[in-house]
């Protein structure tokens, strides 16, 4: 059985994953606010993945300090417990000031500031954007060619990032395993005035060019699925091969473009109206109104939307049809309400409508635990259970050493790659508890974890000087 394992290798790294044709994964998105993350709430989800973007200028002007900020202790809690993190920043310039010049002393100090938040979490980084919905957090003229910047001020600015902070911290770290580096993240990629900004065509060519970036990040708040359709082929033509990244992705334009529509516009409708004692000429943000300050029941909530004609059944399967279609190598979804109004209109946004779990907008279990979105709960948690199959990829720890497969059921291989002479590896619990120190000096490295519960542990390799560092999954199920 090892032996077919060794023999069926592939080299994990997202841009492959087409040719491999494995699923998209599926992970839990906390969006702004890191320090929601309660790993016990992950665990219920089954995830593996969890993507964070905290807002940039709250360090920059600040509000919060890198050194001691509770939500990045957070973000290192989940990555000790075994989750993999999707980190980016939101640089919401248009609220702020516009893109610094290069080389000016305040771009100095934002590098200064973003650089002591990875400080603090950059060995905890698997995947690292260079940035989040950028055309919608930048004034126009910064997205447009300006000579004090030599170019495009957004795309000179991510260039920058990556070659002044993100390359140089991870040069500066050779046991850190440095994270996957993806552009973005664009929002609606389907519309002409998306397509047609200088900025997010020279983010995508910047992506489509550098080596260095895997892939591109793009979100999906959508009203009709064949937005996603004209969103993948745009972006395509652009960047033919290297694999997506979808962070964001819900049908909230779908439900905004219905939050007038009055609950008797079906016959379903009606009925739905006369059996919870509402109103039926109400507009459905008047019921939304009830939903977020009165909470309801999930049968309740399920069964409004079952009234709507144009509601789509199980959607999150039609998105990973389409993901997985598109070479979407991991897509993030909202596992916790972040916003949820208590009084809508007809302005009001309707992201309360996406998460997985409900705290604001439905009635507590019976022992006190946050009910499930009867709208995607059970989709959600068949996707989020499937892990690229055992066997089947590598993972790199440092340039040429590789460990496969990672998840294991208990064998292990490494591919010592250029070390020379003994290797040294040691196995810790993530409580720090010593369980196993091997060493090795033969070409071929294997090890047995089959003693060893499920679970993650802390493996540490070390050759004359040179240190690494990996976690390791084991799944014997």
């Amino acid at each position: 059985m090892f032996r077919l394992i060794l023999f069926t290798v592939i080299i994990l790294s997202s841009a492959s994953l087409q040719a491999q044709r494995l699923e998209t994964q599926l992970g839990a998105n906390y969006n702004h606010d890191p320090d929601l993350i309660e790993n016990e709430l992950l665990a219920r989800a089954g995830v593996r993945w969890v993507r964070v973007t905290p807002r940039f200028f709250r360090y920059m002007n600040g509000e919060l300090d890198p050194a001691t900020d509770e939500g990045l202790e957070h973000i290192i809690r989940a990555s000790n417990a075994g989750y993999k993190v999707v980190f980016g920043f939101r640089f919401d310039f248009h609220q702020n000031e516009r893109i610094p010049i290069p080389n000016s002393q305040r771009e100095r100090e934002m590098f200064d500031v973003i650089g002591s938040v990875i400080a603090r979490i950059g060995e905890h980084i698997d995947i690292f954007t260079l940035g989040n919905e950028p055309n919608l957090e930048t004034v126009g003229a910064d997205m447009v060619f300006q000579e004090s910047h030599g170019g495009i001020p957004l795309v000179v600015f991510t260039q920058r990032l990556l070659d002044e902070v993100v390359e140089p911290f991870y040069d500066r770290r050779p046991s850190f395993r440095r994270p996957e580096i993806y552009g973005g993240s664009i929002p609606a990629i389907f519309q002409t005035s998306t397509q047609n900004n200088d900025a997010v065509r020279g983010l995508l060519q910047m992506a489509n060019d550098d080596d260095r970036i895997a892939g591109f990040d793009l979100h999906f708040h959508i009203e009709s699925f064949d937005e996603v359709d004209a969103g993948f082929e745009f972006a395509r033509s652009i960047m033919p091969e290297k694999p997506f990244l979808i962070t964001e992705f819900s049908l909230h334009r779908l439900y905004r473009s219905k939050i007038e529509e009055p609950l008797n516009a079906t016959e379903a409708g009606t009925d739905f109206a006369n059996t919870y004692g509402y109103d039926p000429t109400w507009k459905s943000y008047q019921w939304y109104t009830v939903v977020n300050s009165q909470r309801v029941t999930p049968d309740e909530f399920k069964a409004f939307f079952d009234s709507r004609e144009w509601y789509p059944q199980n959607y999150l399967d039609l998105y990973r049809e389409k993901f997985n279609q598109y070479g979407v190598f991991l897509a993030t979804y909202p596992i916790l309400q972040q916003s949820a109004p208590q009084v809508l209109n007809p302005t009001s946004p309707l992201w309360f409508i996406n998460p997985v779990y409900m705290q604001v907008s439905l009635e507590l279990e019976e022992d006190g635990s946050l009910a499930a979105n009867p709208l995607c709960v059970d989709d959600y948690l068949e996707w989020a259970s499937y892990r690229l199959p055992l066997g089947e990829v590598f993972e790199e720890i440092h340039d040429t050493i590789r460990l496969y497969p990672n998840p294991t059921a208990g064998l292990l291989q490494i591919d010592r790659g250029r070390l020379k002479g003994k290797v040294e590896i040691t196995i810790h619990s993530l409580e720090g508890k010593e369980l196993q120190v091997n060493e090795f000096s033969t070409d071929e490295i294997r090890l047995d974890l089959s003693d060893l519960r499920n679970g993650v542990y802390q493996l540490t390799l070390k050759s004359g000087q040179e240190v690494y560092s990996k976690k390791v999954f084991i799944d014997s199920k």
